[in-house]
C-alpha cells in the first residue's frame, strides 16, 4: 500500500488501495468505451440523415427492450457468486440465460409480424435479425460480471478494450461503405454477438470446483427475481425513446439520442461504483453494518459528481461542435441532462441493497422509481416534447436517489 493509499484510508476510512486500483482499471476501461462509443456515433451522426440515423438507434432499442423478457438478472447472480467465490456458476448462469431467452425470441418475431403487417419492412426485417442475434448478445455477455465479482478489474479492463476496438472498427468500416440501416444494424449486432462469445471463451473457469445444487437454486432463483425487477425497469428507462419515436418521429429521436451519448456514457461510467462496492459489501453478513459506510462515501461522491456536472456543461458546446456539427439543438439538452449527475449516487444504496439480496425492498424501489418514471415521461414527453423527456429523467434520477436513501437507511 503507498502513502497516498494509507492517508486516504486513515483519513475517509475505506479500503483505498482497493478501490484506487480497481477503480483505475474500472475507469480506463469506460474512458476507452466512451472514446471509442462516441467518435462511432459521431460518425453514424455525420454520415446518416436525422431520419435513418433515428431509425438505427430505435432498432437498437428495441433489442433491449426485447431483452426484458429474457433472464436479465443472471449478471448480478453471476457476480454475487463470483464474489463469495462459486466460479462454476458463469458458465452454468451463461446456460440458463441462453435457455431463458425463448421470450425475447418470441416477443422479436411478433413484432417483426406487426411491422410486415403495417408495410415497414425496414423495421419488420430488424426485428427478425434482433431475434437471430440478442439471445446470444445477451447471455455471452455476462464476462464482465464475472471479473468484477472476481476482483479481476485489470483482466475486465482489457477484455474491454479488446471488444471496444472490435466493434468500433466494425462499426466506422461498415458505415464508411454502406448507408443501409438493416446493414448496419446486422453489422452491429453480429459483432457484438462474435465478441462477446470469443470473450465467454477466454474468460470462462477451466478447472473449478463443482458446487452444491443448493447454491445453484439460490442464485438462480435471485437472478428470476432480479429479472423481473429489471422488466419494469427497462420499460420505464426506454419508454422515451419509444413515445418521441411514435409520436413526433425519427428525426426527434435522433436530436434526443445525441443530447444524452456523452451523459450515458458517464452514467456507464459511474456504474463502475457499484461494481467496486459490491464485491465489498457482499462480504458483510449484516446491512447494518454498511449503513455507516453508505451515508459518508455518499456526501463525498455527491460533491464529486457536483464537480462532474458543472466541468461537463461548461465543455459541453466545445464538444459538440466538433463532434456532432449537424446537432446544434442538442447542445443545451444535454447541458440539462448533465443536472441528473449528482443523483447517481444511487448506485451506493443500490450496490448496499443487492450485495445483500433484498429481495422485498428491491422490488419497492423498483416499483415505486418506475411507476413514478412512467408517469413523469408521459406526461412530460407530451406536453413539451424531447425537453420533457430529458427533464422527467432528471426528475426521476433524483426520485430514485431519494427513495434509494430512505429504503436502506430505514425499511431495512
Amino acid at each position: 500500500m503507498t502513502a497516498i493509499e494509507r492517508y486516504l484510508q486513515k483519513k475517509f476510512k475505506f479500503d483505498a488501495a482497493y478501490f484506487i486500483r480497481g477503480g483505475f482499471w474500472s475507469t480506463l476501461g469506460q474512458v476507452i468505451g466512451i472514446v471509442g462509443g462516441v467518435i462511432t456515433t459521431s460518425l453514424f451522426a455525420y454520415y446518416l440523415s436525422p431520419e435513418d440515423y433515428g431509425v438505427y438507434k430505435y432498432l437498437i432499442m428495441l433489442g433491449v427492450i426485447f431483452s426484458s423478457l429474457s433472464l436479465t438478472g443472471i449478471g448480478q447472480s453471476i457476480l454475487q457468486s463470483a464474489a463469495k467465490g462459486y466460479a462454476y456458476f458463469y458458465p452454468r448462469g451463461v446456460r440458463l440465460s441462453l435457455k431463458y431467452n425463448i421470450g425475447a425470441i418470441l416477443l422479436s418475431i411478433t413484432a417483426a409480424g406487426y411491422y410486415f403487417f403495417h408495410d415497414n419492412y425496414t423495421l419488420a426485417i430488424g426485428c427478425i435479425l434482433i431475434a437471430l442475434f440478442q439471445p446470444f448478445i445477451n447471455s455471452f455477455g455476462n464476462y464482465p460480471s464475472f471479473l468484477q465479482g472476481s476482483k479481476k478489474f485489470r483482466e475486465n479492463t482489457y477484455f474491454l478494450i479488446i471488444k471496444t476496438i472490435f466493434i468500433a472498427a466494425v462499426s466506422i468500416i461498415s458505415i464508411l461503405i454502406t448507408k443501409n440501416i438493416l446493414v448496419l444494424l446486422l453489422v452491429y449486432l453480429a459483432s457484438n454477438a462474435f465478441i462477446n462469445f470469443v470473450l465467454y471463451f477466454f474468460t470462462r473457469p477451466k478447472l473449478t470446483q463443482e458446487i452444491s445444487q443448493e447454491i445453484i437454486d439460490k442464485y438462480t432463483n435471485y437472478a428470476k427475481h432480479t429479472s423481473i425487477q429489471n422488466f419494469l425497469t427497462n420499460i420505464a428507462t426506454r419508454l422515451d425513446s419509444i413515445i418521441i419515436f411514435q409520436q413526433l418521429g425519427a428525426a426527434e429521436l435522433a436530436i434526443y439520442t445525441i443530447a444524452n451519448i456523452i451523459p450515458h456514457q458517464i452514467k456507464g461510467s459511474l456504474k463502475n461504483i457499484s461494481s467496486l462496492i459490491l464485491p465489498k459489501f457482499a462480504k458483510y453478513n449484516n446491512i447494518e453494518d454498511i449503513k455507516e459506510i453508505i451515508l459518508r462515501k455518499g456526501i463525498l461522491l455527491f460533491l464529486v459528481l457536483c464537480v462532474i456536472m458543472v466541468l461537463y456543461v461548461l465543455l459541453v458546446p466545445f464538444l459538440y461542435h466538433f463532434l456532432f456539427p449537424k446537432y446544434e439543438e442538442a447542445i443545451f439538452l444535454s447541458q440539462l441532462s448533465a443536472l441528473a449527475f449528482p443523483a447517481f449516487i444511487l448506485f451506493l444504496p443500490m450496490g448496499a441493497l443487492k450485495s445483500q439480496m433484498k429481495k422485498k425492498e428491491l422490488y419497492i424501489l423498483n416499483i415505486i422509481s418506475n411507476v413514478i418514471s412512467i408517469v413523469l415521461t408521459v406526461v412530460l414527453i407530451l406536453l413539451y416534447g424531447v425537453l420533457g423527456a430529458i427533464l422527467a429523467k432528471i426528475l426521476y434520477r433524483y426520485i430514485n436517489a431519494f427513495v434509494s436513501f430512505y429504503i436502506i437507511l430505514h425499511k431495512t
